[in-house]
């Protein structure tokens, strides 16, 4: 059995895997260990306790308060991007030579396969140091270094963000009330970039703006019950950012 791991909505991490003939659960460091007819006693027991959350379709409307799967909750934390991770998720190609303009001088970094700044040969992982060796001082390196002649990394860093919302992976693996969120969540923050508005802050006149202008784009009128669930993404998705520190 391979060792798996339950985020729980307090924050807290359960881990289970076999150890020998027991079944091994692990709360916080706090081990119990469980025979294969004792998990299984387990389980039965909490079927019986703990109700059942109906599947929800994308099309039935229901109220924000309870909007969503506990199974389909954004995980708390996520790992920091990195200019890797652009790399590996097509936002920036391997040799794209990107630049950084201070007091009228432009610096100049190359990507590189492992997602290094490639500064003349000299090699950072991190954006700040990258700054820091090309201007001799400490600053935000994801607003300071961009793609030449196109968009900084903190733009494509968003896109990135939005891109493992509600959780990290391909869209294939996701639910298909994943997936509706992460349509919303995509949209919203290209949206929010193109009109330089903070993609992780909610703000119900921008997010009004945001969902009409996307129901004329299509040629639709939405009801109400879907303007609703779609308003409950967009506050999910900022209080994602707030729970990351974004």
């Amino acid at each position: 059995m391979t060792e798996k791991h339950i985020g729980c909505l307090d924050g807290s991490t359960i881990v289970i895997f076999h150890r020998g003939e027991k079944i091994v659960i692990s709360i916080e460091d706090t081990e119990a260990s469980l025979s294969l007819e004792g998990a299984k006693r387990l389980v039965d027991h909490l079927n019986t306790i703990v109700q059942t959350k109906p599947k929800v379709k994308d099309d039935k409307p229901f109220k924000d308060d309870k909007p969503f799967l506990y199974d389909e909750l954004p995980s708390a934390v996520t790992p920091r991007a990195t200019l890797l991770d652009l790399v590996q998720e097509g936002l920036v190609r391997v040799g794209t030579e990107l630049t950084l303009t201070s007091h009228g001088t432009t610096h100049y970094a190359t990507v590189t396969h492992a997602g290094l700044f490639d500064i003349n040969g000299h090699k950072e992982i991190k954006p700040s140091d990258a700054c820091q060796h090309v201007i001799g001082r400490a600053g935000n390196g994801w607003k300071l270094w961009r793609v030449k002649n196109g968009p900084t990394l903190d733009y494509l860093r968003w896109k990135l963000r939005a891109s493992w919302f509600p959780v990290k992976g391909p869209s294939d693996t996701l639910s298909d009330w994943q997936k509706q969120q992460r349509m919303i969540i995509t949209g919203w923050v290209d949206h929010a970039l193109r009109c330089g508005l903070n993609p992780d802050k909610y703000n119900e006149q921008n997010q009004r703006i945001y969902l009409d202008k996307r129901q004329q784009d299509a040629g639709l009128l939405y009801e109400e019950s879907t303007l609703d669930v779609y308003r409950g993404h967009l506050r999910r998705w900022c209080e994602w950012c707030r729970d990351n520190k974004w």
